[in-house]
């Protein structure tokens, strides 16, 4: 009589299957599903700025959106590299500066870091910038990391700035550029002045006689503002409305630095940095 030969004895149940179920789930899976931001964790320029984010993965997916919302901001194209990093929160140091709640983190960083830029994502406090570290709350969206990273590049808040802070600006004492903004002493000036004035304009170019930026009077002087909005020129604004000064744009229309969450960012502010950047 033919009997069947004996099977092998298997160690698996027989529900379970032939193979590792997380291999397969790691080899067939596109990379953005196993990790939304692996394109950012690995960085091959020599001085990226560095995002720090949580320590949890439970925002990956918020931070990668907006990562990639930020590849087709006008910005990005001054921002050509970043690296993702994660902060050890038992080792984040920050302190809460200010009225305001500003605050201040002193990060972790390697020898070769310490020169590098670094935006970080922490908490709800208000943002905040200086030449090296730009905070953020947590979920901050596009438009406003936009508008801190312009700071980065030369530009001014529109809108008023604290008592402070415009104390210094507004009577020169500021070592950064401004691209987008001047400060004058008076209103009124004579017609040298307004020349001289005209001459020294980051954005002189763009405007073709001294006499587009203001208007003459019956001495003989001349009252800065440009009267047609839709013509560069200079345009009044607040940002010194808490010191001594006036503060004019070239612009006669609402931008992000005065309005974040317009996101408006004009082709001349654009090529200014474009400039100072040469």
């Amino acid at each position: 009589m033919w009997v069947a030969p004996a099977l092998a004895a298997s160690t698996q149940p027989p529900w379970q299957l032939p193979f590792d179920r997380t291999e397969w789930h790691q080899q067939w899976l596109p990379a953005p599903l196993l990790d939304p931001l692996a394109s950012y964790v690995e960085s091959s320029c020599s001085n990226p700025i560095q995002i720090w984010i949580p320590p949890h993965e439970a925002d990956d997916h918020f931070y990668a959106e907006l990562l990639q919302d930020w590849q087709n901001h006008p910005l990005s194209e001054f921002t050509p590299c970043l690296q993702v990093k994660r902060y050890p929160t038992l080792e984040l140091d920050c302190d809460i500066e200010g009225a305001r709640q500003r605050q201040r983190c002193t990060l972790p960083l390697l020898p070769s870091e310490a020169a590098s830029q670094h935006i970080v994502f922490r908490g709800s406090f208000i943002a905040s910038v200086d030449p090296r570290v730009l905070m953020l709350p947590e979920r901050a969206d596009v438009m406003l990391m936009a508008h801190e990273i312009g700071h980065w590049l030369g530009l001014v808040d529109e809108y008023a700035m604290s008592p402070s802070l415009a104390q210094n600006f507004c009577a020169g004492r500021y070592s950064g550029n401004s691209l987008n903004v001047v400060v004058t002493e008076r209103e009124v000036l004579s017609a040298l002045e307004l020349q001289t004035l005209w001459a020294e304009l980051p954005w002189r170019d763009a405007v073709s006689s001294w006499q587009q930026l203001g208007v003459p009077q019956s001495d003989g002087r001349w009252r800065l503002g440009t009267r047609n909005s839709q013509q560069v020129g200079l345009h009044s604004i607040n940002t010194c409305a808490h010191a001594e000064g006036y503060a004019w744009r070239p612009v006669g229309f609402f931008t992000a630095m005065q309005y974040h969450d317009t996101n408006r960012w004009p082709e001349l502010y654009l090529e200014l940095i474009r400039r100072a950047q040469q």
